[in-house]
């Protein structure tokens, strides 16, 4: 749905849309960081995509592939670990 206050097309994941590259991916906050995280969606393939992001923590990777799956003909994006 479009987001008025943003000028932004988002989706949910488990979306009807298949994520393009240039998409922002919007991490939801956890309790090692409860302001969510944003990634760049840089590739997308069959079964996954690769996102590229800053600032990912002292343990995690910049480039990073995450799986994406077509189930009931959503599109769903799985976080890592």
């Amino acid at each position: 749905a479009l987001n008025i206050r943003r000028n932004l097309a988002q989706y949910t994941n488990g979306s009807a849309s298949k994520p393009q590259a240039d998409d922002l991916l919007v991490f939801d906050g956890h309790s090692g960081n409860p302001y969510g995280h944003v990634a760049i969606v840089s590739k997308v393939k069959k079964h996954h995509l690769e996102i590229v992001q800053q600032n990912p923590g002292p343990f995690e990777r910049s480039r990073v592939d995450l799986p994406l799956k077509l189930v009931d003909g959503k599109w769903t994006v799985e976080a890592e670990g």
